[in-house]
């Protein structure tokens, strides 16, 4: 775990959560004998985080609607999926990148995440399938990211969404989302 994660898992005494510890155990654990120490392919990785992360997906909330749509954007089309709670339209979005270096995860390892983030905070949340490395080198995916932005602000209303409130989120947060996005994005 990094440091900043580990952090972010201790308590007030500084003991790291154990709850947090069984949850890193359990994983660990998982991708170990998945992998059995064996050196695998971005491919072979992103097959074991799909098996490792399908429990992660089961439970949490329950959406009004969930959506999938491809997005035509200037940089080409882009999946997306739309987790609506059930909110008040016009609702602002928040804009969820599902975080792996832009390698590895993908919309449903993160499901539940997002699922969570729309309920808890009661905006709709819009999951972007950006293209993986390294079939597609970066930025291709960042720009992807950029391009939906702009596409949730031209189409953003047919989906319930304020195109004026469009936050985004990377799990974890990276340098590279930050520097990326530290430009407003304009409509087109």
């Amino acid at each position: 775990m990094s440091k900043t994660g580990e952090a972010a898992a201790r308590s007030g005494d500084g003991a790291i959560d154990p709850d947090i510890q069984r949850f890193v155990a359990r994983v660990t654990a998982d991708y170990e004998r998945l992998t059995a120490g064996r050196e695998l392919t971005a491919v072979e990785m992103r097959s074991v985080a799909e098996q490792v992360r399908e429990r992660w997906r089961q439970g949490g909330p329950v959406m009004a609607r969930v959506t999938e749509h491809v997005a035509d954007t200037d940089v080409g089309p882009v999946r997306v999926r739309i987790y609506d709670p059930g909110v008040a339209t016009p609702s602002p979005a928040l804009v969820y990148m599902h975080g792996g270096g832009w390698v590895l995860f993908s919309l449903d390892t993160h499901d539940r995440v997002m699922r969570e983030y729309a309920a808890r905070a009661g905006v709709i949340v819009v999951g972007v399938d950006y293209s993986l490395s390294p079939e597609v080198r970066y930025p291709v995916a960042l720009e992807q990211v950029v391009a939906v932005v702009r596409w949730l602000q031209a189409h953003g209303a047919a989906h319930g969404i304020d195109a004026r409130r469009l936050p985004a989120r990377c799990s974890p947060p990276r340098k590279s989302i930050t520097s990326g996005t530290t430009t407003p994005v304009a409509p087109t």
